[in-house]
């Protein structure tokens, strides 16, 4: 009964389902918010939903020629476990050893256990959507393509509900044995971050395999194929091998015992070992943080530096002040060009061909080639979240004697010195191998800076009159901000306009690509040098008052 209370308290305390959440939403008439953001999410897992079943039949589809079902519940589970002990890692020191509330349950008539166990039941319910999607999925594209057995249903229940606490034990070992070699505390951030990016290249080498593998019979024969790879993982990870053949019809039972008593025992023996040192540790941990730092000698004197310059290193230092900061603009920067080259390298070299020769070539190549690069450098969320990373400390630049238009400066000098490189670089991948003009670059390089400065006055508008600065966790600031799914359907709307009215000029009209290229990108300089007043002058006002912290 007390866990179930300790579980309940944190839920609602530390997520939107809160008092502050959901019915403050709805006390203040705001409860649309809510259901458009559920619905975002409801499309993002749509998306990851079609990602992943199409991914599990070519996994299948290979079982069924090698005569290895188990193939597709082999990975599936592998995979699981994988990133759910990654991401768990980063998870258990937030939640067991650096939430705030333990210290307050510390002071409650609690016992170790219950305390441990109800942080292990909010890591499950944090890890349970990631194991559902990846294994529950597997579950279901096997039993559409061969058949249902009540082997498949039951195993599939038992893990399902059960099978994230294998990894999410060694998780917790893991960080217990960190925690008692170095200070976890000081490496934190780079555990996260180190932890994320780990897991998107496990995604892309394994997209790389598996599609690479299903499409070009040669690229299996000369790897051995990923039936190769999956007999040589099956004497290391055999306890994913154990869990792969109790969804098999026969004797899936005999292997379904093992693997319940492994998640027993990893459970067990995490609770077992967390449990004897896990309060002193916490303790010990409050009063090395409250001694003292050793002062260091102050240096005489000011490096005299531009404010704009200033305001700058203070954007990057918000900017890389958490992890989930840095993974959202990492993320978003690195992740498109990462994309393209995936693209060439899962198709083999004959497919990328004869792709190439049903494609248009020369201006109307570079047109669209220019229209893509728009698209994956426009729709991000760096701007409109701008003033909102800030959080509390936006007070901060309400204080100081800075004009608005000087921080829109900063702001607008960071944009395009982190997008207009991928810009460039994504341009050069697709130019090298799409057929297209290179003289379009005439007008290419300058409406790459006409586009992001319209998408930087449009999006940071948007956080200049709703600026979300009351968030207990990062990830409110820019994964659940209101402000970037609003200033997303607005890029994906003007960029939908330029698209038509592209097609309607070069269709009905016929003339030459590069004519609207160059007519489009003038027009959005145009546009720029009108609104950037505007935008300062709203800056100013915002900045001088109109916006209260309170």
């Amino acid at each position: 009964m007390k866990i179930h209370k300790l579980v309940v308290a944190a839920f609602r305390g530390n997520t939107w389902f809160s008092v502050q959440g959901i019915k403050e939403l709805q006390r203040r008439d705001l409860l649309w918010v809510a259901w458009l953001a559920f619905a975002g999410i409801a499309v993002v897992a749509g998306f990851f939903i079609f990602y992943i079943i199409d991914m599990y039949r070519n996994l299948l589809l290979l079982g069924i020629q090698t005569g290895q079902y188990e193939l597709l519940f082999f990975y599936a589970t592998l995979g699981s476990w994988v990133f759910i002990f990654l991401m768990g890692i980063p998870l258990a020191l937030s939640i067991m050893y650096y939430a705030r509330d333990v210290q307050l349950l510390m002071a409650l008539p609690l016992k170790p256990g219950e305390i441990i166990i109800s942080r292990v039941v909010l890591l499950l319910l944090y890890c349970f959507p990631l194991h559902l999607f990846l294994t529950g999925f597997a579950a279901y594209v096997y039993g559409n393509a061969i058949a249902y057995s009540f082997e498949l249903l039951f195993s599939a229940c038992i893990h399902i509900l059960a099978g994230a606490l294998f990894p999410l034990s060694l998780a917790i070992l893991f960080v217990v044995m960190l925690t008692r070699i170095i200070n976890v505390k000081a490496f934190k951030t780079a555990f996260e971050v180190g932890g994320m990016f780990l897991s998107l290249a496990i995604i892309v080498i394994f997209n790389i395999l598996v599609s690479r593998s299903f499409m070009d019979p040669d690229y299996i024969s000369s790897l051995d194929g990923i039936t190769q790879l999956f007999k040589q993982f099956m004497n290391i990870a055999f306890p994913a091998e154990w869990v792969a053949r109790s969804f098999l019809p026969g004797r899936g039972f005999l292997y379904l015992l093992p693997s319940l008593g492994l998640y027993l025992f990893a459970a067990g023996l995490m609770i077992l070992v967390t449990g004897k040192t896990y309060l002193q540790d916490i303790s010990n941990r409050i009063v090395v943080s409250r001694k003292k730092t050793p002062r260091v000698k102050e240096k005489t004197g000011f490096r005299k530096q531009a404010v704009t310059v200033a305001l700058i290193r203070k954007e990057l230092h918000v900017l890389f002040s958490n992890s989930t900061f840095i993974f959202q603009t990492i993320g978003e920067l690195c992740i498109f060009p990462i994309l393209l080259v995936l693209f060439v390298f899962i198709l083999p070299g004959n497919y990328v061909k004869e792709l190439a020769r049903f494609l248009p070539a020369g201006q109307l190549m570079s047109l669209i080639i220019f229209g893509i690069c728009v698209a994956l450098t426009c729709l991000n969320s760096l701007s409109s979240t701008s003033l909102s990373r800030e959080g509390t400390t936006f007070a901060l630049s309400l204080i100081i004697p800075v004009p608005g238009k000087t921080h829109m400066i900063s702001k607008l000098v960071l944009y395009i010195l982190f997008y207009f490189p991928v810009f460039i670089i994504d341009m050069i991948i697709l130019m090298f191998f799409l057929k297209s003009d290179v003289l379009s670059l005439v007008y290419m390089i300058p409406g790459a800076l006409a586009f992001l400065v319209f998408a930087f006055i449009i999006n940071i508008t948007i956080d200049l009159i709703r600026p979300v600065l009351k968030w207990t966790h990062p990830m409110q600031a820019v994964k659940n901000n209101l402000n970037v799914l609003i200033s997303l359907g607005i890029s994906f709307g003007y960029l939908a306009i330029f698209g038509f009215s592209g097609w309607a000029f070069l269709w009905f009209l016929n003339l030459p690509p590069v004519l609207f290229g160059t007519g489009i990108v003038l027009l959005t300089g145009i546009a720029d040098i009108l609104l950037l007043p505007l935008l300062f002058q709203f800056a100013e006002k915002r900045y001088n008052g109109g916006i209260e912290m309170c």
